[in-house]
């Protein structure tokens, strides 16, 4: 069932960007790669490391400002004593972004901030499944800074540094004094082809 809501959400989201690229404006798409450092609101919690990969479609709104929508396989999790615990997500990110500079400039340093939906595709405890103890589906505060550089005409090559804040709770029934929430830095280079 998570997956047909991804693969459901995913195709909304294709299907707007579709319209929008019809439009007089400017579209761009590409894959993006990066590295996951993440972590839960635990103080005994250690950080683990993951991917993150995936697509983005960026429209340009105006000179300084784009609506960016991406679809995100990401690995996250902790690490607690002898355990580790890993979750795999398929994220959304739905972010507005703010772009510094003229447009004429082959740089531009840009902020974005907005949300990331994630469907849950499993979750391990060392290696163990319980998936079924977990949501399958939270939302996330997305926030960053990044650049873009454009290489030639319409290619542009993206870098991201981001971070990741959990708004609602990863497991189904939380402790009152641990209700657990994601905490994560996402660090990204991508490619984006301007239409």
């Amino acid at each position: 069932m998570n997956h047909l809501r991804c693969i459901c959400l995913f195709m909304l989201i294709w299907t707007n960007v579709s319209l929008l690229a019809q439009q007089k404006g400017r579209l761009s798409l590409g894959p993006r790669l990066g590295v996951n450092l993440s972590n839960v609101n635990l103080e005994e919690a250690d950080r683990v490391s993951g991917l993150a990969g995936g697509i983005q479609a960026t429209y340009l709104l105006g000179p300084a400002s784009a609506l960016s929508i991406e679809a995100i396989y990401a690995e996250e999790g902790y690490e607690v004593s002898t355990s580790t615990i890993s979750y795999r997500y398929m994220q959304f990110p739905i972010m507005y972004n703010s772009l510094f500079g003229l447009p004429i400039q082959a740089f531009r340093p840009k902020l974005a901030a907005g949300l990331a939906p994630s469907f849950l595709l499993d979750a391990k405890v060392n290696d163990v499944d319980f998936t079924d103890q977990n949501k399958s589906f939270v939302l996330n505060f997305i926030g960053g800074v990044g650049f873009d550089y454009r290489i030639i005409s319409r290619v542009s090559l993206i870098g991201d540094a981001r971070i990741l804040i959990g708004l609602s709770d990863i497991e189904i029934n939380p402790s009152a004094s641990n209700a657990l929430r994601n905490r994560t830095y996402q660090f990204s280079l991508g490619v984006l082809y301007s239409f």
